[in-house]
């Protein structure tokens, strides 16, 4: 038995399109500080655990993006990614911010770059479901 793709209409377009993005980065990212966990923590001031979770987080969170943007029916995970990548960014804004001391420099900017990086995703999901909702 084979089995095929969901026809994807042309409104779904550029909101998979950013949730595929995402999840690409976002593995990537993850597998490469999970490889790399004791230089990133050395250069972050993050201890050697928390920045493996992260990478096993990002990692993860990856993976369920890609499968996301298969769903048939995209809009309701986007929306809820959208929200969440929102989210996220403020969140590494307060952390940058309460997590200064233990963090290096060169950690409070990665956290910061993070925050941007999501907040930029987010925008660009969200016009995605916008397109969707101006075609329905």
């Amino acid at each position: 038995m084979t089995t095929t793709a969901p026809p994807i209409e042309a409104s779904d377009v550029p909101l998979r399109r950013a949730i595929r993005v995402d999840g690409a980065l976002s593995t990537a990212a993850g597998v490469a500080i999970l490889g790399a966990a004791g230089p990133v923590s050395a250069a972050t001031g993050m201890s050697t655990a928390v920045t493996a979770a992260v990478g096993a987080g990002f990692a993860l969170c990856g993976a369920t993006f890609l499968a996301l943007a298969r769903a048939a029916n995209v809009r309701p995970g986007g929306v809820t990614l959208a929200a969440g990548n929102a989210a996220f960014t403020v969140v590494a804004v307060v952390v940058a911010a309460v997590a200064a001391p233990p963090l290096t420099a060169a950690g409070v900017v990665s956290v910061l770059a993070v925050g941007a990086y999501t907040g930029v995703i987010a925008a660009a999901q969200y016009r995605g479901v916008r397109r969707m909702s101006a075609q329905v």
